[in-house]
């Protein structure tokens, strides 16, 4: 079975439309900003995380409150999270 981080770059990538790679992932570290996501990328990818993983994101949270969807590392703890809660 795939890790969460594993899975979250997988719709990653695929949100992107393939103009992001594993290799770019790799060398952003944990950084997502640096990626360079257009929002319409965001989106998709939010949407398939939550299908990925059968849960909701609270956008609010997620993007203002704590800032969940700049950092790999954050981003795999919350989802790791809502996957036990649910």
């Amino acid at each position: 079975m795939n890790t969460y981080f594993e899975r979250i770059q997988k719709t990653l990538v695929e949100a992107s439309e393939g103009t992001i790679t594993n290799e770019m992932i790799k060398e952003a570290g944990d950084e997502i900003a640096s990626l360079g996501l257009n929002s319409l990328t965001f989106l998709r990818w939010v949407v398939l995380l939550e299908e990925e993983f059968d849960i909701e994101f609270d956008m609010e949270k997620v993007f203002l409150e704590e800032s969940i969807i700049w950092s790999f590392r954050s981003l795999e703890n919350h989802v790791s999270k809502q996957v036990a809660n649910s």
